[in-house]
């Protein structure tokens, strides 16, 4: 079974993907924030991660890069699944290492778990990292994780 860990603190929504994934016999961890997103990877040693940018206390951002920093959370893939779907956010989680971004409000929970399982599988994402376009919309370049 795979093992899925969701950051989410919104608990209707945590509660919607919890159900959803262990009704697809994955094995469910989640947390309302992420302000300790690389111990709690470490304690639920998931498959993959979904990361809402959104949260109180640290940031899905934040949160993705100390993901991608820390050794033993490095290889671990970030889904971002966020309202947020502009070009700045997309770059900006590509370049902190998500493997992908989902815009919530356009996609059922059916089809988060396909995502998950394209993303599992190691499918590419249909959207492309672009160092003119990161460098277009100022995103802090030097603060991208070094990963391990």
């Amino acid at each position: 079974m795979p093992h899925v860990l969701i950051f989410e603190d919104d608990p209707l929504l945590r509660s919607m993907y919890e159900q959803k994934f262990k009704t697809a016999k994955f094995t469910v961890a989640t947390q309302a924030d992420a302000a300790n997103a690389v111990a709690d990877a470490v304690a639920a040693k998931p498959d993959i991660i979904l990361m809402d940018l959104v949260m109180p206390k640290v940031d899905g951002f934040d949160a993705t890069r100390a993901l991608m920093a820390d050794a033993k959370t490095s290889r671990i893939p970030v889904l971002i699944v966020s309202n947020l779907g502009d070009p700045a956010t997309i770059q900006k989680a590509l370049w902190f290492g998500a493997k992908d971004i989902v815009v919530k409000a356009n996609l059922t929970p059916q089809q988060l778990v396909a995502k998950v399982h394209d993303v599992l599988a190691g499918k590419q994402s249909e959207h492309v990292l672009n160092p003119k376009l990161i460098e277009i919309l100022h995103i802090d370049t030097q603060s991208k994780p070094k990963r391990t």
